[in-house]
């Protein structure tokens, strides 16, 4: 086959210089070995180089991914036992609060047992000096009608004693 790329004949019909086409493949091999060697190794190393960096970089982030879903969970952990602790305060206080409560309730019974006892002791007391005044304009009306019913006037000491002997208490 080569024999037939290299004869003339059909290469001319194409418009194929063998020359011109060694001359190319020449240039081209001669061209990829310089490139090669100054600027695909430099580009390889770069791309390695960048390859590691962007690797380490994915390790970097997964690392503060794991830290940050470690901290994450401590925080959670954190604030479920700030949560619990607010609200055993809020039971502690609460349970203080009826305590109070109960307490205040029973002093302010007291205090209106209290008061309801003394209230019914000047009552009585109210009562005694009443009947006292009462006995007084009792004796004093009873002698006015006794004067009348007589027409004589009447000595209170006399009708007391009246009084007390007919059964009747001064």
């Amino acid at each position: 086959m080569s024999g037939l790329l290299l004869s003339t004949g059909i290469l001319e019909d194409l418009g194929i210089n063998p020359l011109v086409l060694v001359v190319q493949a020449v240039i081209f091999i001669t061209t990829f070995i310089v490139l090669r060697r100054l600027l695909f190794g430099r580009m390889m190393a770069y791309m390695v180089g960048r390859e590691t960096e962007v690797q380490g970089d994915l390790d970097r982030l997964s690392h503060s991914r794991a830290e940050l879903e470690k901290r994450s969970a401590e925080y959670e952990a954190h604030i479920a036992r700030i949560e619990k602790e607010a609200y055993d305060r809020m039971q502690a206080v609460l349970k203080e609060g009826l305590e109070a409560k109960g307490r205040i309730s029973a002093q302010a019974q007291q205090a209106a047992a209290a008061e309801v006892k003394a209230a019914i002791e000047a009552i009585g007391r109210e009562k005694k000096s009443a009947m006292a005044v009462l006995q007084k304009e009792v004796q004093a009306i009873s002698r006015q009608a006794v004067e009348r019913v007589i027409g004589v006037p009447v000595d209170a000491k006399d009708l007391d004693r009246s009084l007390k002997n007919a059964g009747g208490a001064p």
